[in-house]
């Protein structure tokens, strides 16, 4: 018996924290789905997993007036006595004139908000929220609440594309492309698609604007490998190198042979991925130890 005993203390542990419930009703489900009265709607509850309270989903807004509170987005509420970000009060917002500008920048008569903090030196009139949590102030351009360096807000635009079905943004003014905050190319008349992946190439390099890299290839040799059976690959080259591909992954394959570099077709295994040039087998760009690449054979998982 005395074994058990951790093991139920564990067991309990484990349903406090990853149990569910409710966390009351909600206040206004045409506006958010994060702010609900509890149960005897003495409280405000922030919920920001929606309707599941798990043992950290669920925080009270302190000092909320529950007869005046008013969801406003998502993220952001007021009453008669305060502006909110999410479960926090936020310091010195006028309630009375406080207002979302987009899903995450808000205003009030005096000020502009990111979350629960104040923009120096912008003004509610000259401010505007965009896509991709981009937005235009007086004299800034800003990503996610600071400024983007060397942005002009006077041509700053974003543009919005594909990678499977999700909208992904980037930005672009009159001198340079931006990814997130970081400059990213400096041809934005030449900046373009390269296909529907968020791969994209200018006049100078190739770059994957998912996780914003710049992979140092040559746009215009540049080519992405497929398999013997017309799918895709981790594999792209141009005239001098082999690279690997994806998120996290982009870098020079050091050694590999650009003119016998091919992708061998593993059809059964959709986690593993083989290739091999006239020196070298490779398993997502590292080389197999004592493979020889004119004797080696797929595993048999792959057939």
């Amino acid at each position: 018996m005395h074994r058990i005993k951790p093991l139920l203390i564990l067991f309990n542990i484990s349903v406090f924290l990853f149990s569910c419930t409710s966390p009351g009703s909600l206040i206004d489900g045409n506006v958010s789905d994060n702010y609900y009265y509890n149960g005897s709607k003495t409280a405000v509850i922030f919920a920001d997993m929606g309707g599941e309270c798990y043992a950290i989903g669920c925080e009270e807004v302190e000092g909320a007036d529950i007869d005046t509170f008013e969801p406003l987005n998502s993220i952001y509420a007021r009453d008669k006595n305060y502006a909110y970000y999410e479960h926090e009060r936020i310091a010195g917002a006028d309630a009375n004139t406080f207002k979302p500008l987009g899903e995450i920048y808000a205003s009030d008569k005096n000020d502009v908000y990111y979350r629960n903090k104040r923009l120096p030196d912008e003004r509610p009139g000259d401010f505007k929220a965009l896509d991709g949590a981009y937005a235009v102030g007086t004299n800034a351009v800003y990503w996610a609440g600071e400024v983007v360096p060397s942005a002009d807000p006077n041509t700053f635009e974003v543009v919005a594309f594909q990678i499977d079905t999700t909208t992904r943004y980037y930005g672009k003014d009159k001198n340079a492309i931006f990814c997130l905050e970081k400059h990213l190319s400096d041809q934005p008349t030449l900046f373009r698609p390269l296909n529907n992946d968020g791969y994209f190439v200018d006049g100078k390099d190739v770059y994957y604007a998912y996780s914003c890299e710049s992979l140092g290839a040559d746009p215009t040799t540049f080519e992405f490998l497929y398999k013997k059976d017309g799918s895709g690959s981790h594999y792209g080259k141009d005239s001098e190198n082999v690279f690997l591909l994806g998120v996290g992954l982009h870098s020079v394959i050091e050694g590999a042979d650009t003119e016998t570099f091919e992708v061998l077709l593993c059809s059964g295994d959709g986690s593993r991925e083989f290739a091999k040039d006239k020196n070298h087998v490779y398993t997502y760009g590292t080389v197999v130890e004592g493979a020889n690449p004119k004797t080696f054979e797929l595993p048999e998982e792959c057939k």
